[in-house]
Protein backbone atom coordinates (compact mmCIF):
# COMPACT_ATOMS: atom_id res chain seq x y z
CA UNK A 1 0.00 0.00 0.00
CA UNK A 2 2.88 2.56 1.17
CA UNK A 3 4.91 1.28 -2.35
CA UNK A 4 1.26 2.65 -4.08
CA UNK A 5 1.12 5.85 -2.56
CA UNK A 6 4.64 6.27 -3.48
CA UNK A 7 4.13 6.08 -6.83
CA UNK A 8 1.42 8.12 -7.17
CA UNK A 9 2.81 11.38 -5.11
CA UNK A 10 5.10 12.17 -8.13
CA UNK A 11 2.05 11.97 -10.32
CA UNK A 12 0.03 14.12 -7.64
CA UNK A 13 3.05 16.40 -7.56
CA UNK A 14 2.95 16.97 -11.42
CA UNK A 15 -0.56 17.69 -11.73
CA UNK A 16 -0.24 20.14 -9.10
CA UNK A 17 2.00 22.10 -11.12
CA UNK A 18 0.34 22.19 -14.25
CA UNK A 19 -2.96 22.98 -12.18
CA UNK A 20 -0.95 26.10 -10.53
CA UNK A 21 0.11 27.11 -13.94
CA UNK A 22 -3.33 26.72 -15.28
CA UNK A 23 -4.85 28.66 -12.79
CA UNK A 24 -2.34 32.07 -13.41
CA UNK A 25 -3.05 31.70 -16.43
CA UNK A 26 -6.54 31.77 -16.44
CA UNK A 27 -6.20 34.62 -13.42
CA UNK A 28 -4.00 36.61 -15.77
CA UNK A 29 -6.94 36.30 -18.36
CA UNK A 30 -9.41 37.28 -16.54
CA UNK A 31 -7.55 40.49 -14.78
CA UNK A 32 -6.50 41.80 -18.70
CA UNK A 33 -10.04 41.16 -20.14
CA UNK A 34 -11.23 43.63 -16.86
CA UNK A 35 -9.13 46.17 -17.44
CA UNK A 36 -9.33 46.61 -20.65
CA UNK A 37 -13.36 46.84 -20.34
CA UNK A 38 -13.33 49.08 -17.94
CA UNK A 39 -10.15 51.66 -19.28
CA UNK A 40 -10.87 51.35 -23.03
CA UNK A 41 -13.52 52.12 -25.35
CA UNK A 42 -15.83 49.33 -26.57
CA UNK A 43 -14.04 50.13 -30.34
CA UNK A 44 -10.44 49.35 -28.88
CA UNK A 45 -11.52 46.37 -26.95
CA UNK A 46 -12.72 44.96 -30.11
CA UNK A 47 -9.83 45.53 -32.05
CA UNK A 48 -8.20 44.10 -29.26
CA UNK A 49 -10.56 40.53 -29.64
CA UNK A 50 -9.55 40.59 -33.26
CA UNK A 51 -6.22 40.82 -32.72
CA UNK A 52 -6.13 38.14 -29.60
CA UNK A 53 -8.58 36.02 -31.16
CA UNK A 54 -6.32 35.80 -34.79
CA UNK A 55 -3.24 34.89 -32.74
CA UNK A 56 -4.36 32.15 -29.94
CA UNK A 57 -5.93 30.63 -33.43
CA UNK A 58 -2.75 30.21 -35.12
CA UNK A 59 -0.53 29.52 -31.90
CA UNK A 60 -2.90 26.57 -31.28
CA UNK A 61 -2.42 25.68 -34.96
CA UNK A 62 1.40 25.67 -34.35
CA UNK A 63 1.91 22.53 -32.60
CA UNK A 64 -0.34 21.07 -34.83
CA UNK A 65 -1.91 18.80 -32.04
CA UNK A 66 0.94 16.34 -31.40
CA UNK A 67 1.79 17.30 -27.67
CA UNK A 68 0.49 13.91 -26.51
CA UNK A 69 2.00 12.16 -29.90
CA UNK A 70 5.36 13.71 -29.33
CA UNK A 71 5.76 12.88 -25.52
CA UNK A 72 4.51 8.94 -26.03
CA UNK A 73 6.99 9.30 -29.10
CA UNK A 74 10.03 10.57 -26.79
CA UNK A 75 8.99 8.09 -24.63
CA UNK A 76 9.05 5.26 -25.97
CA UNK A 77 12.23 5.94 -28.37
CA UNK A 78 14.30 7.11 -25.09
CA UNK A 79 12.94 3.76 -23.04
CA UNK A 80 14.08 1.38 -25.69
CA UNK A 81 17.55 2.63 -26.67
CA UNK A 82 21.06 1.84 -25.30
CA UNK A 83 22.30 4.78 -23.36
CA UNK A 84 25.32 5.22 -26.09
CA UNK A 85 21.97 5.02 -28.62
CA UNK A 86 20.03 8.10 -29.47
CA UNK A 87 17.63 7.85 -31.83
CA UNK A 88 15.12 9.83 -29.59
CA UNK A 89 17.41 12.96 -30.11
CA UNK A 90 17.12 12.34 -34.13
CA UNK A 91 13.18 12.07 -33.94
CA UNK A 92 13.34 15.34 -31.39
CA UNK A 93 15.60 17.36 -34.23
CA UNK A 94 13.04 16.40 -37.13
CA UNK A 95 10.32 17.15 -35.26
CA UNK A 96 11.41 20.44 -34.17
CA UNK A 97 12.41 21.09 -37.54
CA UNK A 98 8.88 19.93 -39.12
CA UNK A 99 7.07 22.15 -36.57
CA UNK A 100 9.44 25.01 -37.41
CA UNK A 101 8.93 25.02 -40.54
CA UNK A 102 4.91 24.64 -39.98
CA UNK A 103 4.99 27.66 -37.72
CA UNK A 104 7.12 29.75 -40.72
CA UNK A 105 4.04 28.63 -42.82
CA UNK A 106 1.47 29.90 -39.86
CA UNK A 107 3.38 32.90 -40.01
CA UNK A 108 2.30 33.89 -43.39
CA UNK A 109 -0.94 32.53 -43.21
CA UNK A 110 -1.74 34.53 -39.99
CA UNK A 111 -0.13 37.92 -41.62
CA UNK A 112 -2.73 37.08 -44.51
CA UNK A 113 -5.33 36.89 -42.10
CA UNK A 114 -4.57 40.40 -40.29
CA UNK A 115 -4.89 41.94 -43.82
CA UNK A 116 -8.18 39.69 -44.54
CA UNK A 117 -9.89 40.21 -40.84
CA UNK A 118 -9.32 44.06 -40.23
CA UNK A 119 -9.41 47.29 -41.70
CA UNK A 120 -7.53 49.00 -39.14
CA UNK A 121 -3.59 49.58 -39.56
CA UNK A 122 -3.19 48.82 -36.48
CA UNK A 123 -5.12 45.82 -35.54
CA UNK A 124 -3.10 44.56 -39.04
CA UNK A 125 0.34 45.96 -37.85
CA UNK A 126 -0.31 43.94 -34.17
CA UNK A 127 -1.15 40.67 -35.94
CA UNK A 128 1.64 40.80 -38.67
CA UNK A 129 4.23 41.45 -35.00
CA UNK A 130 2.83 38.73 -33.39
CA UNK A 131 2.93 36.19 -36.82
CA UNK A 132 6.44 36.86 -35.50
CA UNK A 133 6.52 34.85 -32.47
CA UNK A 134 5.04 31.72 -34.03
CA UNK A 135 8.09 30.09 -35.07
CA UNK A 136 9.07 30.11 -31.51
CA UNK A 137 5.33 28.74 -30.90
CA UNK A 138 6.57 25.39 -33.15
CA UNK A 139 9.91 24.96 -31.13
CA UNK A 140 8.15 25.62 -27.55
CA UNK A 141 6.05 22.43 -28.80
CA UNK A 142 8.37 20.38 -28.87
CA UNK A 143 10.02 21.31 -25.62
CA UNK A 144 7.08 20.86 -23.75
CA UNK A 145 6.84 17.39 -24.54
CA UNK A 146 10.92 16.89 -24.32
CA UNK A 147 10.44 17.98 -20.68
CA UNK A 148 6.79 16.18 -19.78
CA UNK A 149 8.39 12.85 -21.57
CA UNK A 150 11.44 13.58 -18.61
CA UNK A 151 9.28 14.35 -16.11
CA UNK A 152 9.82 18.06 -15.61
CA UNK A 153 6.63 19.54 -14.96
CA UNK A 154 7.87 21.69 -12.72
CA UNK A 155 9.68 23.42 -15.49
CA UNK A 156 7.23 23.82 -17.70
CA UNK A 157 4.83 25.44 -14.84
CA UNK A 158 7.49 27.71 -14.08
CA UNK A 159 7.95 29.08 -18.17
CA UNK A 160 4.30 28.55 -18.21
CA UNK A 161 3.43 30.81 -14.83
CA UNK A 162 6.57 33.43 -16.85
CA UNK A 163 4.99 33.71 -19.95
CA UNK A 164 1.30 34.20 -18.42
CA UNK A 165 2.80 36.90 -16.38
CA UNK A 166 4.77 38.57 -18.87
CA UNK A 167 1.43 38.06 -21.29
CA UNK A 168 -0.20 40.13 -18.67
CA UNK A 169 2.55 42.66 -17.90
CA UNK A 170 2.98 43.66 -21.09
CA UNK A 171 -0.52 44.66 -22.66
CA UNK A 172 -1.83 46.25 -19.04
CA UNK A 173 1.43 48.79 -19.19
CA UNK A 174 0.54 49.36 -22.97
CA UNK A 175 -3.18 49.84 -21.79
CA UNK A 176 -1.73 52.28 -19.03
Amino acid sequence: MNATANNRSPIFRRAAWLAWSGAINLANNVLLWMVMARWRSAAEVGRFTIVISVWMAFVSLCSLGLGSYLVSEITRRKTQTSSHDKPHLTFIASASLFLLLCSFGFAVLMGGTGILVSDAAEVRLTIMLLSLTLPLTGLLAVAEAVFIARGKTQVIALANTVENGLRTFVPLLLVA
